[in-house]
């Protein structure tokens, strides 16, 4: 019976999520993370790349609040699809990117978090702005420590 009352609101929450109005979208947003279960990330991901960058904002933040894993693919897959002028809006996304994946904790991100906390050319694009950058290295900290505490946990 749960699955279905999570199915039925996931049916009912996604035409919220792609409201037009703003308060609509972040309500039927609380309501998916608080009722939505197993279906959430998957609901999130799905809409994701469909809303505008100030509601990516706060679906990122909801993913990385649920440690959704699934997710880190196509968040490092926005990091590197960067345009060749970076908007204050788009240094915020790189940033809150970046501090989800450290949150979320998966390994697969390293790669992308090393590369763009040096400060190196990622992707013949060129360098990340100084707060993204901190972000990153901020990000492979924390990964670095859960890896750290798992290797701990492993050995007791």
């Amino acid at each position: 019976f749960a699955t279905c009352v999570c199915r039925r609101s996931e049916n009912v929450l996604q035409p919220l999520l792609l409201h037009k109005n703003n308060l609509i979208r972040e309500e039927a947003l609380k309501s998916l993370h608080r009722t939505g279960g197993n279906d959430r990330g998957p609901l999130m991901m799905a809409v994701l790349p469909t809303v505008d960058d100030e509601f990516k904002l706060n679906i990122i933040e909801a993913l990385g609040s649920i440690k959704y894993i699934e997710a880190v693919p196509a968040l490092v897959d926005m990091l590197k699809e960067r345009p060749k002028v970076s908007t204050a809006p788009r240094i915020e996304l790189e940033e809150k990117i970046c501090t989800i994946l450290g949150k979320i904790g998966s390994d697969s991100a390293l790669p992308a978090l090393k590369e763009i906390s040096h400060s190196k050319s990622f992707f013949l694009l060129g360098k990340y702005p100084e707060k993204v950058r901190k972000a990153a290295t901020k990000a492979l900290m924390a990964i670095e420590l859960k890896q750290a505490d798992d290797a701990r946990q492993a050995r007791r």
